[in-house]
């Protein structure tokens, strides 16, 4: 604090003496404090063109802080495994540190650098361990002092009283303030999004190899050579605007620079509707394409919250089950992970026990009841009754835990997975090996909302599946990019 006589602090004093003020200012240094990392991982990416330095006492401090489910508890496991990646296979730290821009893809094009030497605390007197502040500050003032004379070095904290001490010692500090330019990644820039829109100019460029029928009443097949067309995986989705093709087609195969492609069907249409309901965008009816689809055994949707993965997995799972009869019933499960306190023990039988898990499924099949209302024969076997969602449950749709799941094989069945980005690759591994003859799986996920901890974006049993399968012929994958649950909760996903 500064005296009373208007005096400057010693420590101040003492480093403006040495330091001589370059009349142009080179990069600027930011060391960055373990409150910043917990609060956003992906601030490491934030500073552009300047430098940061990341402090021992940092590296320390997350370990400490990374057990738990809460939010902050996450970002430091994941600002752990960033710096480990920047890091990658160096045997030794650089004083110079490490560039930025390959790592974020030159969003950053500064350089990181770790705690190479040792740095005395110069603040706390005292024989026990010194506070966490108090080191990393003393880091700050090192460097100010000694190791960079040529650069305006600022501390960046989200710690209030880490902020007052920093000013007190006259340390240049700021808050963080990057939370608007740190969205979550949406699932598209980790997956494939399962469809390509050609530009104007591809027909141009491409050459169609068989004349198009009519497809205003009928599907078809057809192919197409060229350049674009390596690049395109089994039952990705193509949408065209071509005079002659103007409706979406599913790869069937691609041969070399030959792609084989078959045109979908448009669940826009009143005889198409699924359980009553109709698409709300194109990507819904990419979605409807591969749940309609008996050709394909194993369904992957992801995308943003209120995308409507779940509605249109069950809709496409009562139509097949109980209209078509081409599956004996519909099993629905999910990870059980919370994102809050955990409530205690709950009693009853196993699917008791998991209703209060699957709001989801209660929701939607309210929703699709009332769509399409059933009706059941009653108890005299005269006349008929509308069928109750209770009905439905019991008849039609089993609740499971999907710790239980090992050992059991599903015969003609369909197996909705939901919250799939919070199982590990070998979970799902042990589930999708469950599958028998004549089955379908169908996962839902969203990877920007993964609660298992020590599980990330790229780590995701969900993204290492649809990786594994994107080449299989009997599996397909749409990100659903379009909140459609309402307006709020579409503004809400955008911005929050």
């Amino acid at each position: 604090m500064t005296p009373s006589n208007g005096s400057v602090p010693a420590t101040t004093l003492d480093r403006q003496q040495k330091t001589k003020v370059p009349t142009i200012r080179t990069k600027k240094l930011f060391v960055i404090d373990t409150s910043v990392l917990m609060h956003d991982f992906r601030s490491l990416f934030q500073f552009k063109e300047h430098d940061i330095y990341i402090a021992r006492q940092v590296i320390r401090d997350l370990d400490k802080f990374k057990k738990g489910l809460e939010e902050p508890a996450h970002n430091a496991r994941e600002a752990s495994r960033l710096i480990k990646w920047i890091t990658g296979n160096i045997s030794s730290l650089d004083k110079d540190g490490i560039s930025l821009e390959a790592p974020s893809e030159k969003i950053a094009t500064g350089r990181m650098i770790l705690q190479w030497n040792h740095i005395q605390n110069r603040l706390s007197k005292s024989q026990h361990q010194p506070e966490n502040d108090d080191m990393i500050l003393s880091v700050v003032m090192c460097l100010s002092d000694t190791d960079y004379l040529d650069r305006e070095v600022i501390f960046v904290t989200k710690d209030t009283n880490a902020y007052l001490m920093a000013l007190s010692l006259g340390i240049r500090v700021e808050d963080y303030k990057g939370d608007d330019t740190t969205r979550a990644l949406d699932d598209s820039n980790i997956v494939r999004t399962g469809f390509h829109v050609l530009p104007d100019d591809f027909w141009e460029r491409h050459d169609l190899l068989d004349e198009p029928e009519d497809g205003r009443t009928k599907n078809y097949d057809f192919s197409v050579k060229g350049s674009f067309c390596p690049s395109l995986r089994p039952h990705e989705f193509v949408i065209s605007r071509n005079k002659h093709i103007d409706k979406l087609t599913s790869v069937v195969n691609v041969q070399g620079d030959v792609a084989h492609l078959r045109t979908g069907a448009d669940f826009f249409l009143k005889k198409n509707a699924v359980w009553g309901i109709y698409p709300r965008n194109d990507e819904q009816n990419l979605a409807m394409n591969l749940l309609m689809d008996r050709n394909v055994d194993l369904v992957m949707l992801l995308g943003r919250a209120g995308s409507g993965k779940t509605l249109l997995a069950l809709a496409a799972a009562l139509e097949q089950t109980i209209m078509q009869n081409l599956y004996t019933n519909i099993i629905f499960t999910r990870a059980t992970i919370l994102t809050g306190e955990d409530i205690g023990f709950l009693p009853g039988t196993e699917e008791e026990k998991l209703l209060p898990w699957m709001g989801g499924l209660l929701n939607n099949l309210r929703y699709l009841m009332n769509e399409r209302p059933l009706m059941m024969k009653n108890n005299s076997g005269k006349g008929e009754i509308a069928m109750t969602q209770e009905d439905l449950l019991r008849k039609y749709i089993h609740v499971k835990d999907i710790s239980r799941m090992r050992g059991n094989t599903f015969y003609k069945e369909i197996v909705i997975i939901d919250e799939a980005q919070n199982l590990t690759p070998k979970q799902l591994k042990t589930i999708i090996t469950r599958a028998g003859e004549g089955g379908k799986l169908i996962l839902l996920g969203n990877l920007s909302q993964i609660d298992t901890p020590y599980l990330t974006e790229t780590s995701s049993g969900l993204t290492h599946v649809v990786n594994q399968f994107q080449s299989w012929p009997h599996s397909g994958s749409i990100v659903l990019q379009k909140c459609v649950r309402s307006r709020l909760a579409d503004f809400a996903e955008k911005m929050l």
